[in-house]
């Protein structure tokens, strides 16, 4: 017989989206929807600062767009 693992990782995430969802349909969904889009143009502007500081380093202009692209629209979802 097969033994089955746990990821403990994808439970606690599973649980954690559960309950994110619990909230939604009988908390403040204003709110909620506020801290998610903060919360993704903070990911988006950091997750692009390091890309960009390299395109500027090895001089690649359309790479160099694209992150100040991504990074423009990082501060507009905050």
């Amino acid at each position: 017989m097969k033994k089955f693992g746990i990821n403990f990782t994808n439970l606690i995430v599973g649980i954690l989206l559960i309950l994110l969802g619990i909230f939604f349909c009988v908390g403040n969904t204003e709110l909620l929807t506020k801290i998610i889009f903060i919360t993704i143009g903070l990911i988006m502007i950091i997750t692009n600062i390091y890309p960009l500081v390299e395109s500027i380093n090895n001089k690649d202009n359309m790479s160099i767009i694209y992150h100040v692209i991504e990074i423009v629209f990082g501060i507009l979802f905050i």
